[in-house]
């Protein structure tokens, strides 16, 4: 082991949550609006709602996948792709509601369905840990402080729950009031 076991699971919990939910949208939303050739190509690929929503979605549960998160607790380089997996997925998951091409992003109703389905997914999730058998991953460290291996998983499972959908439903809260205040704009002007 890379000494990546020895931190419990609700610290690799609030680590992935941040590379993947947190991070992403923050560097979409400094990203200055710009056209590209280039870029428009790639984000002909990138930019399609059912590859973006499957990769950000995908990549979250496949390494919550015990025997996958294990390896990476394992081994070293993989859990560097492993954490580099989560801010690039992240990325190109917020893409259609963030992304630097403005005419490109989902409409407010799409929007919304895309991030409350990707919530819903993450709420699955974060309950079978917090509910489901205890001790899927190797998490071998000497103490994890005062709580337990499967209380520490059910931390692990409210942290990716609750935060989670937070994080989802900030993004379709604002996708409603940005869309409120441009219908608004519009009434005002005819």
């Amino acid at each position: 082991m890379n000494g990546w076991d020895s931190y419990p699971l609700s610290t690799h919990i609030v680590q992935h949550f941040l590379l993947a939910l947190v991070l992403p949208p923050l560097l979409l939303l400094v990203t200055p609006s710009f056209e590209l050739r280039g870029f428009r190509r790639m984000e002909r690929v990138i930019g399609q709602p059912p590859v973006s929503w499957l990769l950000g979605v995908g990549t979250m549960l496949a390494w919550h996948i015990p025997v996958i998160f294990n390896a990476a607790l394992a081994h070293n380089g993989l859990h560097i792709f492993q954490q580099l997996s989560f801010v690039i997925s992240g990325v190109i998951f917020w893409w259609p509601i963030l992304g630097p091409l403005r005419d490109r992003h989902l409409s407010a109703l799409a929007a919304v369905a895309y991030l409350f389905s990707a919530c819903v997914c993450c709420s699955l999730l974060g309950a079978f840990l917090t509910f489901g058998p205890s001790a899927l991953y190797d998490l071998q460290g000497p103490n994890h402080g005062a709580i337990d291996p499967k209380g520490d998983q059910q931390l692990g499972g409210l942290l990716m729950w609750v935060p989670g959908c937070f994080v989802y439903l900030a993004g379709i809260l604002s996708t409603v009031l940005r869309w409120y205040g441009r219908h608004e704009i519009k009434r005002h002007a005819h």
